[in-house]
């Protein structure tokens, strides 16, 4: 990244998928939405399709299959599961 050298200079706010190299350089750095709600929904076994942004809200489409936890069938009495 230090090749070309825009970063060295660069004073602004870096909006960023939290890439440690990206933290040597001495400008503001925020997050990307997108990134950081990509990461969640991997952690949940959910995937982001859609994700868009205006300027004062985002619209973003999750999908998350169904599960049927284990509480939920080993707490139905015992006749009820057959």
């Amino acid at each position: 990244m230090d090749n070309i050298a825009i970063l060295l200079r660069f004073k602004g706010v870096l909006c960023h998928d939290y890439w440690q190299a990206y933290y040597r350089y001495s400008c503001s750095h925020v997050l990307c939405n997108r990134h950081l709600l990509s990461d969640i929904c991997e952690n949940f076994a959910a995937t982001l399709s859609e994700f868009e942004g205006e300027g004062d809200h985002v619209h973003w489409l999750i999908y998350y299959p169904p599960k049927v936890s284990n509480f939920a069938v080993n707490s139905r009495p015992m006749r009820s599961r057959r």
